[in-house]
């Protein structure tokens, strides 16, 4: 791994790698950080967690790792508007890793006017000074992470919360499963075991100069998948693109006719989870089959694990140190978002709000 190192040791400025190989460490400390404070009593009749980028992936894998085992149902809600089921008999958990991401703040705002419970998982802002002001439940996590490297702290949080309030069973057990499973692929993914045995470092190796398109099964896989992208954009500052089966048996692959020229350049990643549906699967197997010649690279993905939650998380873990290998390979510090630092500033300047970026421009 020594020239990654020197990439690394280049480019890296302020410790991603670090941030992205402590994630384990990271999930214990928010799992024995929550507050032992009552949470908001139900019976709830559906949940509602909010968030936008960095500080909306903890929200969408909690929804998607419960699938059908939660009491009530469960949606991940990015937006400004909360939707109109939010009233009473709703639990809305309000994430915002900075405290002052307006389409948070608004949606919680409005959820609240609607008689729902709110809780509020943030490092400060005026997220946690609004659940102060009104007596929410409030989770407090540490500051200073750009928000998409605190994936840890925005999972647990939610999941906590949804099962102390009676919403979810096993959350904790779960999230602890998967500490473990992360701890063991911890050295071979963050190189200590050597680059032969590295598996992130060869797929940025594989991915470098490609327009990634990630297909997954809808349901657990989703996360992850949206997770890659994410990633792929922040820290690698590449563009990517996901679908999910079966709904792109029923319109993209027709796609995969045109542009030649875009083919040359895609590399075709495919999801495939221990819990996906069989007929789903088959139905994956056969459109690949169909298509997996017309990209450039075909790069297999397995995503194995005891339960749902270990089986994104160890995705997520993966997905995160090939974004990170991929950024050094491209020459790019992996941590700075300047485009939406850009955005923002503009967006202020337009009668935004201008507290609404958050750390480092994100969420």
């Amino acid at each position: 791994m020594r020239g990654w190192m020197k990439l690394r040791d280049r480019l890296d400025r302020e410790g991603m790698y670090e941030r992205i190989r402590d994630l384990p460490d990271q999930i214990g400390d928010a799992l024995r950080a929550f507050p032992d404070g009552a949470v908001p009593e139900g019976p709830f009749r559906n949940a509602a967690i909010l968030g936008m980028g960095g500080s909306a992936i903890g929200g969408e894998i909690v929804r998607a790792a419960a699938g059908n085992a939660a009491a009530v149902p469960i949606q991940s809600i990015r937006g400004y508007a909360a939707p109109g089921w939010c009233g009473p008999g709703t639990l809305a958990v309000a994430v915002s890793y900075s405290g002052n991401t307006e389409e948070t703040l608004s949606a919680a705002a409005e959820a609240a006017d609607r008689g729902a419970a709110i809780a509020v998982v943030s490092s400060g802002g005026a997220l946690a000074e609004y659940a102060e002001r009104r007596g929410f439940f409030r989770v407090d996590v540490p500051g200073g992470f750009p928000p998409r490297a605190a994936i840890g702290w925005l999972t647990v949080a939610p999941l906590l919360l949804l099962e102390k309030a009676g919403i979810l069973t096993g959350g904790a057990r779960s999230m602890d499963g998967a500490r473990r499973a992360l701890e063991k692929l911890r050295p071979g993914y963050a190189g200590d075991e050597g680059a032969e045995r590295c598996e992130p470092a060869r797929l940025a190796e594989s991915l470098l100069g490609t327009f990634p398109v990630i297909y997954h099964a809808a349901g657990e896989t989703e996360p992850a998948a949206i997770r890659w992208c994410g990633q792929f954009a922040e820290n690698a500052k590449t563009f990517s693109h996901r679908a999910s089966f079966p709904e792109l048996n029923h319109n993209e692959i027709v796609g995969w006719s045109r542009p030649e020229e875009l083919f040359s350049l895609t590399s075709l990643i495919l999801f495939r989870g221990d819990g996906d549906p069989p007929r789903v699967r088959e139905g994956m197997e056969a459109a690949v089959e169909m298509i997996r010649g017309r990209a450039a690279r075909f790069l297999p993905v397995r995503m194995s694990g005891a339960d749902a939650l270990e089986r994104i998380f160890r995705a997520v873990y993966l997905g995160d140190f090939v974004s990170y290998y991929l950024a050094l390979a491209g020459g790019v510090d992996p941590t700075p978002v300047e485009r939406i630092v850009a955005l923002k500033a503009k967006l202020s300047g337009n009668g935004g709000l201008s507290r609404s970026a958050g750390e480092g421009g994100e969420r």
